[in-house]
């Protein structure tokens, strides 16, 4: 069953086993449909979430990484509390600090005590709006 972007993380969160949520910012489904093609050798889940309005990407990803309603989020038009909010989350999960790990890029650093951790891979949305500015 679909879920709205809030409720992502807590679901996922629950798992007794490491989590890993990559988000690759500005991809499309049909994107990922033919990426997924070459991921033979890693097991994965996907799942489908409702986005909120607006649909922004500060928005968006900080409702998905912190757990919250735009509403709630302290500054909604800006990242920079997506690391605190993911943290926070995770800890309210039951996480400990050493636990978590939030990363950008494609050679994130983790530890071996990493158990609950977000990726932030922005490339094809600084691509996307790149080329929308031609």
């Amino acid at each position: 069953m679909p879920v709205i972007l809030p409720k992502v993380l807590p679901e996922i969160g629950k798992a007794k086993e490491k989590v890993a949520l990559i988000v690759m910012d500005g991809m499309s489904l049909f994107d990922f449909e033919i990426l997924s093609r070459h991921l033979d050798d890693i097991a994965y889940e996907t799942g489908f979430s409702y986005a909120l309005i607006p649909t922004m990407t500060p928005v968006s990803r900080q409702s998905l990484l912190s757990g919250k309603y735009p509403a709630q989020l302290l500054d909604p038009f800006s990242l920079t509390y997506e690391k605190k909010g993911f943290v926070e989350v995770g800890k309210s999960l039951g996480y400990q600090d050493l636990e978590i790990c939030f990363a950008r890029g494609h050679q994130p650093e983790y530890g071996q005590s990493t158990r609950l951790m977000a990726v932030i891979i922005n490339e094809i949305d600084d691509l996307l709006h790149s080329h929308s500015r031609l």
